[in-house]
């Protein structure tokens, strides 16, 4: 028996006594997850089990003045939808691109599908979503996924071939004969012409899909890009802020610290050492089939480079090798980092906001936990910064979020766009706010603190006053032609920066605060909403970093009544992990709404009923017109006829009407929030909780390489896709850490994790 197992038996043991408790009987979510689990372990079920308090749920964005996730009615056709980390926009979207009317007068996008992206490759498109008519955009990034990005499982996926035929792709399997025509002669080549051009044989062949040699690039191809004169100069710059903080910030992790014995401190430091052996599985996997590319690919040993090829996964780990002690590969990859190059690459557009994240912020996290000791670092940080700075030379200073750095190196005029996810134009603040305090330079922080004032001046004249619409026309910049709005992953990381940015400068910026009150009551008005499902379980669930958001907020701005708001939204999020016969999360799965948060008829109208859901779930494929004229007829007869076998086959959990996306790609958003509640309230339940997610994740996705995404979770056994984003070291496995580190270890209280995890020093902190 392996590490995994050994630890899980020895908990299971210890807790058997508590597996068949009447709150594990009568809940019948997790007494599947029980009988269904490669790894039950008694005791952290029962935790789960036994959760009392009520979470919320985030709905569809609010659309124009109208609650989107309103009480289901067969004559609607808008439900709740919701996802760890995930929200389906699609019920209540404007964009651009080509919009029409449902029969029930909601807005869809029916056609275009590089609404934003532009034909970008930095994200994806939900598969399943477009044959819904959806478009689903993850926390933090939303692309189209290119036709040469499709993984071999990919093919056979119906919807995504509809996505690609809608952008003009061409055919995959055309594709991968031509790679492989261009592979074979260049393996000619070299057989005939001998050692002279092996190398660059060699390389094309890894180009094409091969296990590359580490240590070779790929971001030294195409034109370089010098910086130039600025067309638009600052003429004066807005210095950082300064001085003491008009307003104490209180301490934000729980003390003094939580209890522990010798029989928890063992079981903690097992864990801790199980999830770094994790880690040290696919950075070794990444090290040996991927160096300086972006990503590995953990089933078949490939490279790939979605985000400009200058070794994402590289950078974004550099801080997480620091906190779990492994010195030697920290030192090895910063010295690699010296091979980067920023002046190239082969993307034609370069995406300012994941950029800033990983990169930007990747850098200067590994800077300051290394307490200075590599100057090199905060040199590429500085490169980076100053790539990026030619993106926000426009009219308006309002930077380009998809950079088209090729007309910027011919000397063309650049205007911002005029269609702006809100999340990538307000979620710099932090990286280059923190490059200013360390390089001393104040056009950094004047470059994003412009586009604060704008968010600022614009908070109470939108069409939801208090909050900003799903996108901005930045050319402007306005903010007023867009009616929607979310706390999802178009939105997410904006309305997450600002109690951040107000702890990074240590409280003397009023501004972030201001701009958080403004919109937390609104949120929690429009937003947050409950659901029927059984009354012994979790009741709603939403974007799971909000939980951990609110809770923040909730501590440093003297806000403790929304302590229990976060604690429940968190707590959905873990429901959701047990809901499945994987032990893991859904991306996107869809309830009844029964009532705001501030409703007072909400409790009684969300009172568990089986056959009110059964009903529900019958009346879903019929009052969602378009939805339904997708199904196959067969399909909507066996709603009527037999529901309860419907339920069973689409495997359904009691209170969900559907599952439109059941992947998971090693996201972290859940665990987020589960790792700041227990640094918040030093609750020993929070740990059991993660480890049963961490169990389930590391079981199901664990490959020869790496670690590997999952087609459907709601499966026993999901099939695994030949994909690990940066984000799986940068944040997922580094959170898992951190809740089984020392109480001291990236203490709260003297730093603020940036969207991808990486932490960056507070003002007020001396180092």
């Amino acid at each position: 028996m392996d590490m995994l197992g050994k630890l899980d038996s020895k908990w299971a043991q210890h807790g058997k006594d508590s597996q068949h408790t009447p709150a594990h009987g009568s809940n019948p979510c997790i007494r599947r997850h029980l009988l269904r689990s490669p790894f039950r372990s008694a005791t952290t079920a029962a935790l789960v089990a036994s959760v009392s308090a009520r979470p919320l749920f985030l709905t569809t964005p609010h659309q124009g003045g109208v609650v989107a996730g309103k009480p289901f009615n067969p004559d609607d056709d808008v439900l709740a939808s919701g996802a760890p980390n995930l929200v389906s926009v699609g019920a209540a979207t404007k964009l651009v691109g080509s919009i029409g009317q449902t029969p029930t007068g909601d807005t869809r996008l029916v056609k275009s599908l590089n609404v934003i992206a532009t034909g970008d490759r930095n994200g994806d498109v939900d598969r399943r979503s477009v044959l819904l008519d959806n478009i689903v955009v993850r926390k933090k990034r939303i692309n189209v996924k290119k036709d040469d990005d499709l993984d071999a499982e990919d093919e056979e996926d119906p919807s995504l071939v509809l996505a690609m035929w809608e952008r003009g792709s061409t055919n995959r399997a055309r594709n991968i004969q031509i790679v492989w025509d261009v592979v074979l002669m260049g393996l000619g080549v070299v057989a005939a012409f001998g050692a002279t051009f092996q190398t660059a044989a060699m390389r094309n062949v890894a180009a094409a899909g091969a296990p590359p040699t580490p240590g070779i690039g790929t971001n030294n191809a195409g034109k370089h890009i010098s910086k130039l004169p600025e067309r638009y100069p600052v003429t004066s710059l807005r210095p950082l802020p300064t001085g003491p903080a008009t307003v104490r910030i209180p301490t934000i992790q729980r003390q003094p610290p939580p209890a522990e014995d010798a029989a928890g401190r063992k079981t903690r430091l097992a864990r801790l050492r199980a999830v770094q052996a994790s880690f040290q599985h696919s950075w070794d996997g990444y090290k040996a089939h991927a160096w300086l590319s972006d990503e590995v690919t953990p089933l078949t040993g490939r490279r790939k480079d979605p985000f400009g090829g200058w070794a994402a996964t590289l950078v974004d780990a550099l801080d997480t090798l620091w906190i779990m002690g492994l010195k030697d590969d920290f030192r090895e990859a910063v010295k690699a980092c010296e091979q980067i190059d920023f002046t190239t690459t082969r993307s034609n557009t370069i995406n300012v906001f994941e950029t800033t994240i990983r990169y930007l912020g990747g850098f200067l996290a590994a800077y300051e936990l290394s307490e200075k000791l590599y100057p090199s670092l905060l040199r590429k940080a500085v490169e980076v910064a100053e790539l990026l700075m030619g993106a926000f030379d426009t009219p308006n200073r309002m930077p380009i979020a998809r950079w088209g750095w090729k007309e910027y190196a011919a000397g063309k005029a650049q205007v911002a766009a005029q269609a702006v996810l809100v999340s990538e134009l307000g979620s710099l603040t932090l990286e280059f706010t923190k490059l200013s305090q360390l390089s001393g330079e104040a056009k950094y922080y004047d470059a994003v603190q412009r586009i604060s004032d704008e968010f600022e001046k614009s908070q109470n004249t939108t069409k939801l006053p208090g909050m900003w619409p799903i996108t901005v026309n930045a050319a402007v910049p306005s903010f007023q032609d867009d009616g929607s709005f979310s706390l999802g992953g178009m939105s997410d990381s904006l309305y997450e920066y600002l109690p951040k940015q107000y702890l990074l400068l240590g409280g003397v910026l009023e501004q972030p605060r201001k701009m958080y009150e403004g919109f937390i009551d609104v949120a929690k008005k429009y937003l947050f909403h409950r659901v029927m499902i059984p009354s012994d379980m979790p009741s709603q669930h939403l974007t799971c970093f909000v939980g951990g958001m609110i809770g923040l907020g909730a501590r440093i701005f003297d806000r403790e009544e929304e302590m229990r708001i976060a604690i429940e939204m968190t707590n959905g999020c873990v429901w959701s992990y047990n809901c499945t016969a994987s032990g893991i999360g859904p991306e996107i799965f869809q309830f009844v709404p029964c009532g705001g948060i501030e409703d007072s008829r909400s409790s009684e109208e969300c009172s568990w009923d089986e056959a009110k859901w059964k009903a529900a779930v019958r009346a879903y494929y019929h009052s969602t017109k378009d939805n339904a004229a997708k199904k196959p007829v067969a399909q909507q007869q066996a709603v009527d006829e037999d529901t309860d076998r419907f339920i069973q086959v689409n495997r359904l959990p009691p209170g969900m009407v559907d599952v439109p996306d059941r992947k998971y790609i090693l996201r972290p958003e859940a665990i987020e929030s589960v790792f700041i509640m227990y640094r918040l309230t030093g609750d020993a339940t929070w740990m059991d909780k993660a480890w049963d997610m961490f169990l389930h994740i590391e079981a199901h996705t664990r490959t020869k390489i790496a670690s590997a995404s999952l087609a459907d979770v709601t499966l026993e056994e999901p099939r695994q896709i030949d994909s690990m984003e940066s984000f799986w070291l940068a944040e997922t496995l580094k959170y898992f850490f951190l809740i089984y580190s020392d109480w001291d270890v990236v203490d709260l209280d003297e730093w603020v994790l940036n969207t991808e995890a990486h932490p960056l020093r507070r003002m007020d902190v001396q180092s």
